[in-house]
């Protein structure tokens, strides 16, 4: 197996976990907001902020570094413009989902009574309970801007416009 072999082999496994990985998490995180169903939906919250970090943080990470060392190291790939777009777009999608999209989360998480943590517990819902619809709202607008931005850097990558 070659270098390049390699590394375009993590590219796509961890391409695929940290594209449809969101998509599905978003899909769960809108059926149980739209269930009506606080309690599922602020547990739900408190795994996403625990899980999606490494997950997707840790997938997005590596598939960015993979793609720079493909690039670098291919012969039929160069730093072209939708190389570059793609690549930003990659690390815009990152810091808006480690920022904007996981502290909206735990803001819903924490409004809806759940501690994060290592103990994991519920305790009686914040006086900011009452927002939570509207923090719901945000934090899965966010996240469809962020597979929004995914899929552009799919169909960059597939597509590989001249």
């Amino acid at each position: 197996m070659t270098l390049e072999t390699a590394l375009l082999f993590v590219v796509v496994v961890a391409g695929a976990t940290w594209v449809g990985g969101s998509i599905a998490c978003t899909v769960l995180g809108t059926r149980i907001a739209r269930s009506g169903d606080t309690g599922a939906l602020g547990r739900y919250a408190a795994e996403y902020v625990q899980v999606a970090p490494g997950l997707f943080g840790g997938t997005g990470f590596l598939t960015l570094v993979a793609a720079i060392w493909l690039v670098a190291v291919s012969d039929g790939l160069d730093f072209v413009p939708w190389v570059i777009i793609a690549l930003v777009l990659w690390f815009a999608s990152l810091v808006l989902a480690a920022t904007a999209v996981g502290f909206s989360w735990t803001r819903i998480a924490i409004a809806l009574g759940h501690t994060l943590g290592n103990d994991g517990g519920a305790r009686t819902p914040s006086v900011d309970s009452a927002t939570a619809p509207e923090l719901v709202k945000r934090a899965l607008r966010l996240s469809w801007i962020d597979i929004a931005l995914r899929v552009v850097v799919v169909l960059l990558v597939v597509w590989q416009p001249a």
